[in-house]
């Protein structure tokens, strides 16, 4: 199993990307997928800001990239192929 070791701030990021994802769900109005890009994106720079406060490298935010893809791949299982959430 793979350790991410991500810090509170890293995994608070994660769920709110998880919970604004709005890809692939049918039936939500483009008003609420407008709102779900701006959360997205506030949540990104809120992320950005977080790193350059914390001066970490561009490294570190390059190693958290690639995990929030991996996150992404396995959040994606709980969208079912005709857009229906699942467990």
């Amino acid at each position: 199993m793979l350790n991410l070791c991500l810090t509170r701030f890293e995994s608070v990021y994660l769920v709110a990307q998880i919970i604004w994802s709005t890809q692939g769900i049918k039936g939500i109005t483009d008003a609420t997928h407008d709102l779900a890009n701006k959360m997205s994106d506030q949540i990104s720079n809120e992320l950005h800001n977080y790193y350059l406060q914390k001066r970490l490298v561009n490294e570190v935010a390059i190693q958290f990239l690639r995990r929030c893809v991996m996150t992404r791949k396995r959040s994606r299982a709980i969208v079912d192929q005709g857009g229906e959430v699942t467990r």
